[in-house]
């Protein structure tokens, strides 16, 4: 499939749901087949542990970084992003992604953690590292990887990770306090992804969304923008496509995808559909089929 369809940053869905569900998921990428050569940004925030014997080129809003084994990527949500590279044949690398509220619940008065993945922290977004810190960073990850527990599975998975963040904070961030004016931002931005989210099948207006975080439309709008970049109909656009589009490359038919993502007519639905991936829902679905992709949507 043409990665190069549509020149925007795609919204990438492929580990929203695990992480709207759980608050947090993690991924150990070895040698297989993986894409992962076209724009995209994600709604969450994502830390990416580089484990690749190459050099590696990432591209983040607009700036190119050459990344080597030891390497930290931090990437903000809705961040434009990629990497250079075809397969995932020498670019081992782990992925652990945050949802936003749980970043703000880990976060204490002396220990914003936001501030990780903030454009002024001078370790934004490479955190260069140095044998003994990455190791420290791999022992955290192994102990996660080899979990294998019959109760308490995710609470001790959750520990881990908060354990994984608090070290990050601690290594590449000047000391800050907590600033409520941001906390409220990112904690009202993650109220609304995730009310979205689970009512995207449904009509969804801004009078409802203003009901739902209990601030006036044009609060909630004006905060989105500033913090994402999108508008919320952008927003709700643009995951209604990136969930479509996830669901036929599991097979679902075009109508249902339809349906299923709250598109009040398949017209409306196709012209968006293309106007975002460049090509109609049918045609993805046919090419996605006949070229044996393993994953459309990015699993960075």
């Amino acid at each position: 499939m043409d990665a190069n369809r549509n020149s925007q940053p795609r919204l990438s869905s492929k580990k929203s749901t695990d992480i709207l569900k759980y608050g947090y998921d993690t991924r150990f990428y070895s040698a297989d087949r993986n894409p992962i050569n076209y724009e995209h940004y994600h709604d969450y925030y994502e830390v990416i542990f580089y484990l690749g014997n190459k050099n590696l080129s990432y591209l983040c809003s607009g700036r190119t970084y050459e990344l080597s084994r030891g390497d930290i990527i931090l990437c903000s949500m809705f961040e434009p992003h990629r990497y250079f590279c075809e397969t995932n044949l020498s670019y081992d690398r782990v992925s652990v992604g945050i949802e936003p509220g749980l970043l703000l619940h880990f976060s204490t008065e002396d220990a914003n953690l936001a501030w990780i993945f903030n454009r002024q922290n001078q370790s934004y977004p490479i955190f260069h590292t140095d044998a003994f810190t990455f190791s420290k960073y791999m022992n955290l990850l192994s102990d996660y990887r080899n979990l294998h527990l019959q109760h308490g599975q995710h609470a001790v998975q959750l520990a881990i990770i908060h354990q994984l963040l608090a070290c990050l904070y601690s290594d590449c961030c000047e000391e800050t306090a907590m600033d409520s004016a941001e906390a409220r931002r990112i904690a009202l931005v993650s109220n609304l992804v995730h009310y979205i989210d689970g009512h995207l099948a449904e009509p969804l207006s801004l009078e409802a969304l203003s009901e739902s975080v209990n601030y006036s439309v044009a609060y909630i709008c004006k905060v989105f923008r500033e913090t994402t970049g999108d508008t919320l109909i952008q927003y709700i656009l643009k995951k209604r496509v990136a969930r479509a589009r996830q669901l036929l490359t599991e097979n679902i038919s075009v109508a249902e995808a339809a349906e299923r993502t709250g598109f009040s007519s398949y017209s409306y639905f196709y012209r968006t559909f293309k106007k975002l991936e460049g090509c109609g829902p049918g045609e993805f679905k046919a090419k996605y089929y006949k070229i044996g992709n393993v994953s459309d949507d990015l699993e960075d």
